[in-house]
């Protein structure tokens, strides 16, 4: 892990790489459904994504969607596990460590990822019977919900069937190019010190979407760039850490956004959603769980729209325990408005 300032950290995972795959695959159509998003997804990513997709297996595919959906995520709740177990550095290791020594309760318990945190139900006094009680009320479409039961009712198969399809994809589809993956990272990290530069807190919190005290106030950020994760952006709090799994072409849509950041303002507070949760805000500060309650939206719905938000600085985030709170910021949006009646008059 390579300290670049204060509570900044660079980190290479290819076993989070390897997640991610399995994840963009699945939802890379929902994932690039704007096209001001995609345009900015480079052509290496979209081609090396086509050809794994090209040549998978269908009893492969469809397990990839079950474990690996952008309303439930499931799978991707490993990572703070695999972050604290220490194990995200080596596939086989990985592998092996999670089928040999993690407890398949443990397991099927992070696919409600950091949502349960945020209740009164706790992670130590979570079981088959309480979780099952609390998917029933968890704000995601009810298939969702379905899977989710019956993974807590058949926790030793579920886990064997999780990772035999991690095994299966890593052997058949993702080895041959762990090599040649592995070797971007030099470059990738080498960008990601140039982006980040002089003004670091400034450039991080474009970067991450997330004001800079907030970004402070964790004792570490530790950032993961993933060479193939197109425009993507995954932030995970482990304790008081953040995790921030960090799509390369990234870097090229965030250094579009900042050419003409008024129009782009524009757009955050011109989707219907996004005004909602804004009239919402105008009322009374809400956490993400909260405005996803009173909406009827999914987390990673929330999330999304949240991120827009935040990154256009129309609502500001502040950290209270182990929830992150959002206000408006009436005097931004006051500001954009005005951008924009100089832009049309």
């Amino acid at each position: 892990m390579e300290h670049i300032k204060d509570n900044i950290y660079l980190e290479n995972s290819i076993v989070f790489e390897l997640l991610n795959t399995m994840f963009y695959i699945n939802c890379q159509d929902k994932l690039n459904s704007n096209p001001y998003r995609k345009r900015y997804v480079s052509s290496s990513t979209l081609e090396w994504m086509a050809s794994i997709d090209a040549q998978l297996d269908q009893d492969i595919r469809n397990e990839i969607k079950i474990f690996f959906d952008l309303d439930s995520y499931c799978a991707h709740g490993l990572i703070p596990l695999i972050y604290n177990y220490g194990v995200y550095l080596d596939i086989q290791e990985f592998i092996f460590y999670f089928l040999t020594k993690v407890d398949s309760l443990e397991i099927v318990k992070s696919f409600l990822g950091p949502v349960y945190t945020m209740n009164a139900v706790g992670k130590d006094n979570l079981c088959s019977e309480t979780a099952i009680e609390y998917i029933k009320n968890m704000n995601i479409p009810e298939p969702e919900k379905w899977k989710l039961t019956y993974f807590f009712t058949d926790v030793n198969g579920t886990k064997e069937r999780l990772f035999k399809l991690i095994s299966d994809f890593y052997r058949l589809y993702f080895k041959k190019f762990e090599k040649s993956i592995a070797e971007k990272y030099t470059q990738d990290r080498a960008r990601m010190r140039k982006e980040l530069g002089s003004s670091m807190f400034e450039n991080l919190g474009t970067l991450l979407a997330n004001e800079i005290d907030v970004i402070k106030s964790f004792d570490q950020v530790v950032i993961f760039p993933i060479h193939y994760y197109g425009v993507s952006l995954t932030s995970i709090v482990v304790e008081n850490n953040l995790l921030s799994l960090f799509g390369m072409d990234r870097l090229k849509l965030i250094q579009m956004d900042q050419v003409d950041d008024s129009l782009d303002s524009l757009k955050a507070i011109s989707d219907e959603k996004r005004i909602k949760i804004i009239r919402m805000l105008n009322q009374k500060d809400l956490y993400g769980y909260e405005i996803g309650q009173r909406l009827g939206l999914s987390d990673s719905t929330v999330s999304h729209h949240l991120s827009v938000l935040v990154r256009a600085k129309v609502i500001e985030p502040s950290r209270k325990e182990n929830r992150v709170y959002y206000k408006v910021n009436k005097t931004m949006i006051e500001d954009i408005l005005d951008r924009v009646k100089l832009l049309l008059t």
